[in-house]
């Protein structure tokens, strides 16, 4: 039976993530896992990877930032509720900054 280490890294690899653009992600992830991880945040790390190279621009890292944050701090919330406000409170983070970011160019 494999590791979960060598699951990560070719589900990883097998979903592009070690393409040219992000190489050598899959190998670091997978390595630095402990095998007893849970999946639940085994999942989470992977998500993150695929997260990170979208974020380009301040926008999307105020947007992603903003999520996180509200995220984390929506954690108690009953019926998963803070996932779908973290994510609404990204879409409105990121609106704010790329407003703020016309209004510091004009």
């Amino acid at each position: 039976m494999k590791d979960i280490q060598t699951m990560i890294a070719e589900e990883i690899e097998e979903i592009g993530v070690g393409s040219p653009g992000h190489s050598g992600t899959a190998p670091v992830l997978g390595n630095g896992i402990r095998s007893g991880a849970r999946l639940d945040f085994v999942l989470l790390l992977i998500f993150i990877v695929l997260a990170l190279p979208t974020i380009k621009d301040r926008t999307t890292g105020a947007a992603a930032l903003f999520a996180g944050v509200a995220a984390v701090l929506a954690t108690a919330l009953p019926l998963n509720l803070g996932l779908i406000g973290a994510a609404l409170i990204g879409v409105l983070g990121g609106l704010i900054a790329e407003s703020l970011a016309e209004r510091s160019e004009k």
